[in-house]
């Protein structure tokens, strides 16, 4: 069972819309609400690169040494646009969901919106533990 297959329903209580689309990251708990798939997906998307950052140089030269690695770190959220241009970002730490509130599915960032196939929640009592742990019923 994937952690998408738990966290479909009652995500936001605040949309004011019955067909509304969100996107969710599950590591940093944010979210936000959309109109359509493709605002959803552009919103993850945004939220991911705001969490971005990117080595300057080898990051090997710097593995054993927390305080250099952190001067040689650029981070996209405090970046100059010329730098945001050129650099390779890297993030391995948001998750981002984008949900389908009006036909109750959840997708990865990036998946097919159009595929209407239903999550496989296998385990019901599980989904509402997870959903009540994370504040999301």
């Amino acid at each position: 069972m994937r952690i998408k297959d738990l966290i479909t329903s009652r995500i936001c209580g605040n949309t004011v819309f019955e067909n509304s689309w969100l996107w969710y990251c599950d590591d940093c708990r944010q979210h936000g609400t959309a109109i359509s798939a493709e605002e959803a997906d552009f919103m993850g998307n945004a939220h991911v690169s705001y969490h971005s950052y990117s080595y300057l140089g080898d990051v090997d030269d710097y593995e054993d040494d927390e305080e250099l690695l952190e001067e040689n770190t650029l981070y996209y959220a405090t970046s100059t646009q010329d730098e945001r241009e050129i650099q390779v970002w890297e993030n391995e730490m948001c998750l981002v969901y984008i949900i389908d509130e009006g036909n109750n599915i959840t997708y990865d960032l990036g998946d097919d919106y159009e595929d209407k196939t239903p999550n496989q929640v296998a385990d019901l009592d599980t989904m509402i533990k997870l959903q009540k742990d994370l504040g999301l019923e």
